[in-house]
């Protein structure tokens, strides 16, 4: 919870100081605790700690929720870091997450970054994956 609080409110380097100590003392973090770190970090943009938190979770067991996945996609879009986005996009639906994403909001990504035969690469991965148009320009995954 303390460390929870000083996340929150924006303390990142006391909850990450205080969450090592947990660690090294032999406590195991709750997954609100995993969570709320990984979503912490990823809304100030720090990837390389946010990523590191999620592939401790997911080693400790604990299964991120969607506002974890999608904290971690917003953060990777943004970033431009969508070779990273593609793999957590492919965890997300390999833990039973249904995916939706909108098609135009991945298009401009690409197309912002110069892309265009990715935006086209990423449509036909979509569609690979049994991904079908849900109207107006979003993907959903068949239940």
């Amino acid at each position: 919870m303390v460390v929870e609080a000083n996340a929150r409110s924006g303390r990142l380097d006391v909850a990450a100081r205080l969450f090592g100590d947990m660690e090294k003392a032999g406590f195991f973090p709750t997954p609100a605790t995993y969570a709320c770190l990984v979503e912490m970090h990823a809304s100030a943009g720090q990837v390389d700690a946010a990523m590191r938190l999620y592939h401790s979770m997911a080693n400790a067991g604990t299964r991120p929720g969607l506002s974890t996945f999608s904290a971690l996609l917003t953060m990777l879009a943004n970033k431009r870091l969508l070779d990273l986005a593609a793999k957590v996009l492919l965890e997300m639906k390999a833990s039973g997450f249904p995916i939706e994403v909108t098609a135009s909001d991945l298009l401009m990504i690409y197309i912002k970054d110069g892309s265009t035969d990715l935006a086209l690469w990423w449509l036909r991965f979509m569609d690979r994956l049994t991904l079908h148009s849900g109207g107006y320009g979003s993907w959903v995954q068949p239940a």
